[in-house]
């Protein structure tokens, strides 16, 4: 039998004492939990390494040494030199394109002296652009001085309002929204842009007012910041709008959430003229014109001759048969849906175009600028830019309209107003003077040369008024009731 001293029973005591148990414990928890994920590991190598097998014999996988062995030599070659030192705009434009750009003789012209405006920092190019069809008819007809501007500031404002409403309205009654779309929605619910038929039924129920009966604000020419608040506001309301189940209720919710959002636009924007306006305007042989009414009664008048209710979006799908309607998604919530009319041949649309402006009427148009565009020598050329040059050979970077528009490259992201023609001999175009809304600097005076090509490769729709179209054989056949809808992720939804 073994007898331990006092002092030899504490420190024995001390060794097992319930603490350091706890300790002991503890690491064994540790050592447990690290032979787990110890295994987990080895588990998912095994999975790894039979993946890697199957993907590497169905050659789905490329292996690092064959991947090294298609590197090109280190030899700094001439192509390498200018591609590390020089953006290839610099150096890729085609010296043909660029002298067609820079020939302007346009023999076809709308009449009156206009001076281009400016859209800022905002996406309001389709809204200047129809404003510009209607603003020069009242330039002719007063004598104004080139400057003269209808008020984008003014449409912009209803614009937002419209939008917050329709916004409201689709998440509450269209149940069937897919995840996607209401996803991709959500991220940004409100938005500058727009298209024809958002400028027309804006005007439609709000008419115009001068440009100095409500000017620009900051928010309205630098949207980003006032867009940002609004957005959130409206996530904030569409949330509360999923709990809603009675639809007084929502009508009730949504009214007094949209008297909040006309307070917040009149505080970045001021209040506009709703019922009159009236302002005095300087005329092209220096006289003061008093103009006065309401944005109806000005509407009326400036559009009596263009005659917005007449013009049809024409739109190019390659996809699409020809001369049938076409519709969008959600239109159900619309007094004015959207409608295009879809003319497979570029070819009698830019005829169309050509007798439009032969006539005196401007065409509103939308195209792809990331495509052949130079700011610097405002114009539009097919093969422009030559990167293609640049590239080791068996790159080709074109593809078709059709292809385009299949496979993701094809965009609808600018609008502008086609205010003249350059014809050939025959009379048949060549290329066409556009109005930009991008200011009035630059060597066309911010009006930009668009060539007949280019229009055929980066158009995909055109406004033209009925009549124009009957006289080049384009006719109208009467609309389905049941007229095919594009879907929201399409060019044209």
């Amino acid at each position: 039998m073994r007898l331990y001293s006092s002092h030899m029973f504490v420190q024995l005591h001390r060794k097992i004492s319930p603490s350091h148990a706890e300790e002991l414990q503890n690491n064994v928890r540790i050592a447990s939990l690290a032979l787990n994920n110890a295994q987990d590991d080895l588990a998912e190598q095994i999975k790894h390494d039979q993946a890697h097998g199957v993907l590497s014999k169905e050659q789905k996988l490329i292996p690092v040494e064959t991947i090294q062995s298609w590197l090109p030599s280190k030899e700094l070659d001439a192509l390498s030199m200018v591609l590390h030192s020089a953006p290839l705009r610099v150096v890729d434009q085609d010296f043909e394109q660029v002298s067609i750009l820079k020939a302007r003789n346009f023999n076809l012209v709308l009449p009156g002296n206009v001076c281009p405006s400016n859209q800022m920092y905002s996406g309001r190019c389709w809204m200047f652009a129809g404003l510009n069809m209607l603003r020069r008819t009242l330039i002719v007809r007063c004598q104004l001085r080139p400057d003269f501007e209808l008020s984008q500031s003014y449409l912009f404002f209803w614009h937002y309002f419209e939008q917050y409403n329709d916004m409201l309205n689709l998440f509450f009654y269209d149940k069937d929204i897919s995840s996607m779309e209401k996803s991709d929605l959500l991220q940004k619910p409100l938005h500058d842009g727009g298209n024809w038929i958002t400028f027309k039924r804006l005007s439609r129920k709000y008419g115009v007012v001068p440009k100095s009966a409500y000017r620009e604000s900051w928010p309205s020419s630098h949207s980003s910041e006032m867009n940002k608040i609004l957005c959130h506001l409206l996530q904030n309301d569409i949330c509360h709008c999923h709990g809603i189940s009675d639809a007084q209720a929502f009508v009730e919710f949504r009214d007094t959430r949209l008297k909040h959002v006309l307070h917040i636009l009149c505080s970045c924007m001021g209040t506009p003229p709703m019922d009159a306006y009236s302002c005095v305007l300087d005329t092209s042989n220096g006289k003061r014109l008093k103009l006065e009414g309401t944005p109806l009664s000005l509407l009326e008048m400036t559009d009596a001759f263009v005659n917005i209710e007449q013009h049809v979006q024409v739109i190019h799908d390659p996809r699409a048969a020809d001369r049938t309607w076409h519709t969008t998604e959600h239109q159900s919530l619309q007094d004015t849906p959207e409608l295009f009319f879809n003319v497979v041949d570029m070819q009698q649309i830019s005829s169309a175009v050509t007798a439009s402006i032969a006539s005196g009427r401007g065409v509103w148009f939308a195209c792809n600028m990331n495509e052949d565009v130079s700011p610097a020598l405002q114009g539009m050329a097919l093969g422009l830019y030559r990167p293609d040059k640049f590239l080791p050979p068996g790159n080709d970077l074109t593809m078709t309209k059709l292809n385009r528009m299949e496979w993701g490259r094809a965009q609808c992201n600018h609008a502008m107003l086609i205010v003249g023609v350059e014809t050939d001999d025959d009379g048949h175009a060549k290329a066409f003077e556009i109005e930009n809304s991008w200011g009035a600097k630059g060597p066309g005076k911010g009006f930009y040369k668009m060539t007949l090509e280019w229009f055929h490769e980066h158009v995909y729709t055109v406004v033209l008024h009925r009549d124009v179209l009957t006289r080049v054989g384009i006719l109208l056949p009467e609309r389905p009731s049941d007229v095919p809808a594009y879907p929201y992720s399409d060019l044209f939804g």
